[in-house]
């Protein structure tokens, strides 16, 4: 009969027609009857292809042996259209219907690389051998793919929060330097890269927005225990996940309003393998600020924004004479009359490696993990770099069949440089330092410019300061988690959990004294009051000051789980725990003064003015929770969560707090109506509420702030005694975030196009926020209340496609995040912080009904053009010139004022996204990786506000296209001195709001894997070399500094971003 030569159905015993439905799921034509639990897209039996000789692309002549198998499943059933591969070559063929294969190999010690959809891919050594079954398990990158979630891990079919993951296989094509970069690319979150500092480029994480006007940062957990995330090794990283929902975070309470970030180290395994990669580069600086270099042209603008303001040509302050002597000594005297580029001088490429080795091996009943990684990385700028040095040891062991334990030890130190004035303070006076500024002299002294410009500050000499002084910061870190699981009758497993973190970090400064030589006279220069010829930057004496930081934490978790399976397709699981963590802190500072050089910096060295102190802190937290998960004929899902706190933090009878969660969700594709449809994979709906808590305020906050050292009048004498400086609110509690999330995932064509959609509401009420109080009161400082309420909502996209043509692989995937930030109450409250130094703004504003952290900005309106417009327009100041900027009048007063000032702008952004395209033709592979921001503004104060600024660096948008009765057009008002115009043409207003919205290459890189015939002969198992490149390529409407840092304003001053060139490695043995 035709049926006969058809597999048979495990369900029926008949033979007929087996569809594959895809990842292992098939469907009998004549039962009518699904088996292997999946449903995917139906395979016919003309899209088979049988195995004949003509598929053997091998001559005779080449034919060494003749390999016939078999290709099954787990359980013995065959899987058609499996594809054999001779590895390293194109030589393959394809299982029959009956999951038969016969292949000529050209060598009889080849591999075989047998794949399948829905299938681990499976390598098999011939070894001579002329038949060969193999049986394929089902691929756990599927639909059965284990996702860590809170104290446990979960199905991703059966996930009913909002949960994003990304594995260690998502990390090999991206070499990052800090493991917060690997959150990058992930759905909801947004990571802001501030900077390149080495050892201080942590990003700013946010998860879903930002929620609340205090800390706005995770809860990061590394397995299982707070960790902070930097100082792990990002090659011991396994997964990562993100709880980005109640459903998904409630477990962990009152410290997961802002998400939650799981990371997963990797562990041992029973083979034996060694491990090493390498990569070696360069990094540069991205962009840095376009100033105007020339001294020759600097005099020239300095004097026409002298006379532009009216200023007559005898009280210029560079009369031509000095312009004419400064251009004629720059020809013979580059000492006295120089022409620097600070900026060249400052900055250069730097040096960057990192090395890796990790061993794992072990028996079936225990195994093992070693990890050794080092990161030396100089800095851009002078005098920064870090040397951090990474071990990681895992170990699990099963005692018997009943209880297993073991544990991981993580030990990271890190050694970090930087200038004695810290980052922002070296960066403006580099911002300050202008061409004529001289470095050092003739004999080798550090120089000072030999004119003075009445009103400005005097030159400080950034190479002086990065040469002499240091920062040397030392931070180490150990870390200790146990585990001890037992299996208990009745189908429960108790787990105990105990971790230790303990972190000592020492901070010495030196601060040296430094004398600065007039470059014309070559004596030492007076710059500070007194007639002291020496530059101490901030102390009066050469000083040492090292600060000492000291933590201890542990935490000591128990959770009992319980699954029970009432049918194939039905099960119920509990999971209830109590978990104790203790925080313990103290710090101790001691400096002095005096020294007789440079050179020493011992504290006992000092001889003047000794100071001493310190303090300590300790708190605790406690907590009790749970989980119930059920799952109904695999298509019914339902979660509740919850966790009950209690924490120091807060006085008595608020010290507890109940945060609750429930989910649901419904797998249409399971249901009759859809199974039947060939296109479709999975088809998941699920919704969510619950509530989270945020407890991170800082210690003690119910408690009156006393002080001593406060003194009292009685009569007429003045006595010590001790004071209140803030009263304190005992009533305080918890902020409460309230989420709900619907969300929709499907997949498509056997899994080649994936999607989900997601649309959530974050609500935070009870926000923590100081009160203003009557200056009737006096110095008194306001209590911390619950006044505020801020929400969040958003949508989520995620899109996903790949496929291959013979050879070619590829793979585009991207996400999309879109969110609207709103103050909903502040109790009538509005929030002001102050950006400038001089009172001036431009300001933060935090309003109700507006997003957080607005500018506070005048209306712009254009450029006066005439004295009559200025004349026809309300008063705005009375040295208003042609040239100015027009500012409207909001209120309609007659007067520009503070009320004309409104809130505008976002330095949140509206849209996150990224992107990855990769791609694979045979060994070689590209992949790259992309992120943006959109609707975000930045306010550019130091283009706004700086031209001739206390003698600062003239941004060359003012020198090239500023306002002229000849250029009316001009992108630039007039030139002006700021100190002459402050008061009216550089108010701040959005002239000088920009869009910040960029898209940037984050990550490319070329991989070449070498095939087995030269792994063979070198015995390894694998060996890939690489390019790689960071930030290569932005795009943005930004001029003069990076889109990717600060956004309120300040980011001249920040540690400049880099690209990173680098060339690498990865064996294996």
């Amino acid at each position: 009969k035709m049926t006969d030569r058809y597999p048979k159905c495990p369900l029926c015993k008949e033979k007929d027609k087996i569809y594959y439905l895809g990842t292992g799921m098939f469907n009998c034509y004549r039962c009518k009857r699904t088996f292997l639990k999946q449903v995917k897209k139906e395979v016919k039996k003309n899209d088979i292809k049988k195995t004949d000789e003509s598929s053997n692309t091998l001559s005779v002549e080449t034919v060494q042996l003749s390999v016939n198998g078999k290709v099954t499943d787990s359980e013995g059933l065959p899987l058609p259209g499996a594809n054999v591969l001779e590895k390293g070559t194109t030589n393959g063929v394809t299982a029959d219907f009956d999951g038969n294969f016969s292949i000529a190999l050209a060598d009889e010690n080849a591999t075989l690389v047998i794949s399948y959809i829905g299938f681990a891919t499976k390598e098999v050594a011939v070894n001579g051998q002329t038949t060969l079954n193999v049986s394929l398990e089902e691929s756990t990158a599927g639909l059965d793919e284990v996702v860590v979630v809170g104290y446990g891990t979960q199905k991703k079919l059966n996930l009913t929060g909002a949960v994003s993951a990304i594995q260690s296989e998502d990390l090999q094509n991206r070499p990052i330097t800090s493991s917060s970069q690997a959150l990058q690319g992930i759905q909801g979150v947004y990571i802001n890269q501030v900077g390149g500092q080495p050892g201080n480029d942590a990003a700013t994480i946010r998860v879903r927005g930002v929620g609340t006007l205090n800390n706005n940062n995770p809860l990061v957990l590394v397995n299982g225990i707070e960790f902070p995330i930097n100082d792990l090794n990002p090659n011991d990283i396994e997964s990562i996940t993100v709880l980005k929902d109640a459903a998904s975070a409630a477990i962990y309470g009152s410290r997961a309003a802002n998400g939650v970030v799981l990371v997963t180290t990797k562990k041992g395994s029973e083979k034996s393998q060694l491990t090493y990669s390498n990569s070696v580069g360069v990094q540069e600086v991205i962009s840095l600020p376009n100033v105007v270099k020339d001294p020759i042209r600097w005099f020239n603008l300095y004097s026409q924004a002298q006379l532009n303001f009216g200023t007559s040509e005898e009280a210029l302050v560079f009369p031509q004479p000095f312009i004419d002597e400064y251009r004629s000594g720059m020809q013979t005297d580059a000492f006295t009359y120089p022409n620097n580029d600070w900026y060249d001088i400052m900055f250069d490429t730097a040096f960057i490696q990192q090395h890796n080795l990790r061993f794992t091996g072990g028996s079936e009943k225990t195994t093992y993990a070693l990890s050794l990684g080092i990161l030396d990385q100089n800095g851009v700028l002078r005098s920064t770099d870090s040397n951090r040095y990474n071990a990681n040891f895992t170990v699990n062991s099963e005692l018997n069949q009943s209880i297993s334990i073991g544990g991981t030890f993580n030990f990271s130190y890190k050694d970090r440089n930087e200038p004695v004035v810290g980052i922002p303070e070296t960066m403006e006076m580099i911002f300050k330092a202008q061409s004529y500024h001289p470095t050092v002299l003739q004999d080798g002294n550090y120089g000072m410019n030999f004119f003075d410009i009445p009103g400005h500050r005097r030159f400080r000499n950034p190479l002086a300061l990065t040469d002499e002084g240091d920062t040397d910061i030392k931070n180490l870190k150990l870390f200790l988690n146990t585990f001890a699981e037992v299996k208990l009758p009745f189908d429960i497993v108790y787990k105990l959990n105990v971790a230790f973190t303990s972190e000592n970090e020492r901070q010495k400064i030196f601060t040296p004294q430094i004398t600065l030589y007039d470059a014309k006279t070559e004596q030492p220069t007076q710059i500070q009051a007194g007639g002291n010829p020496f530059v101490t930057f901030g102390n009066q004496q050469r000083g040492v000051d090292q600060r000492d930081n000291e933590s201890l934490n542990w935490t000591v978790f128990n959770t009992l789980k319980w699954n029970k399976a009432f049918t194939d397709d039905t099960d119920l699981s509990i999971l209830l725990g109590t978990s104790y963590e203790n925080f313990g802190n103290s710090f101790f500072t001691a400096a002095n003064e005096g020294y007789l050089g440079n050179d020493l910096f011992e504290l006992n060295a000092g001889s003047t003015n000794p100071t001493v102190s310190g303090n300590s802190t300790q708190s605790s937290l406690i907590s009790y929770f749970g989980r119930a998960n059920y799952v109904l004929k695999d298509k019914y899902l339902f979660e509740a969560n919850f966790r009950y706190d209690g924490s120091s933090r807060f006085a008595e009878g608020n010290k507890w707090g109940f945060f609750p969660s429930v989910s649901a969700g419904w797998r249409l594709n399971e249901e009759n109506f859809l199974k039947e449809v060939d296109w479709l994979g999975q088809l998941k709906i699920r919704g969510s509420w619950g509530q989270l808590g945020n407890e991170r305020i800082g210690l003690f906050r119910y408690l009156d702030l006393i002080s001593p050292g406060q003194d009292y009048i009685f009569g007429n004498s003045i006595n010590p005694g001790t004071g209140v400086l803030v009263d304190n609110d005992e009533e305080i509690t918890w902020e409460t975030t309230t989420i709900s999330n619907i969300g929709v995932d499907a997949t498509f064509f056997g899994s080649k196009l994936t999607t989900s959609l997601e649309y959530f509401q974050k609500t935070t009420d009870d926000v923590l926020r100081p009160v203003g109080i009557p200056s009737q009161v006096g110095a008194l400082g306001g209590p911390i209340r619950n006044i505020g309420t801020i929400e969040n909502n958003g949508i989520e996209v995620a899109l996903g496609y790949r496929s291959s043509i013979g050879d070619f692989r590829y793979d585009v995937s991207g996400s999309m995040t879109y969110i609207v930030n709103k103050v909903v109450d502040l109790d009538g409250e509005i929030i002001l912080e102050d950006l400038s130094t001089d009172g001036r703004g431009p300001f933060n504003i935090t309003q109700e009904g507006r997003p957080i952290n607005q500018f506070l900005l005048y209306q712009a309106d254009g450029l006066f053009q005439s004295q009559e417009e200025i004349d026809s327009h309300p008063f705005q100041g009375s040295d208003t010139r042609p040239g100015y900027i027009r500012y409207k009048d909001l209120d309609n007063n007659g007067v520009i004022d503070l009320n004309d000032r409104r809130a505008e702008g976002n330095t949140i952004p509206k849209y996150t996204y990224s992107f990855n395209i990769n791609f694979g033709y045979k060994n070689w592979s590209l992949n790259t990786f992309w992120q943006g921001v959109e609707d975000v503004q930045t306010y550019n104060k130091h283009v706004s506000g700086v031209p001739f600024w206390f003698g600062t660096s003239l941004p060359i948008g003012w020198a090239n296209d500023s306002w002229t009765p000849e250029n009316r057009d001009a992108s630039f008002p007039i030139l002006t001195r700021y100190q002459d115009a402050q008061a009216t043409l550089f108010r701040p207003s959005d002239y000088w709001l920009l869009d910040a919205s960029y898209l940037r290459l984050k990550n490319i890189q070329l991989t070449y894997d070498f095939g087995p015939g030269i792994l063979e002969r070198l015995g390894m198992s694998k060996l890939s070399i690489f390019c790689n490149a960071q930030n290569l390529l932005t795009f943005t409407p930004l001029e003069d500094f990076d889109p990717e840092t600060d956004l309120i304003g300040n980011n001249f001053f920040d540690y400049p971003s880099t690209k990173i060139y680098t060339f690498g490695i990865n064996i294996s043995f």
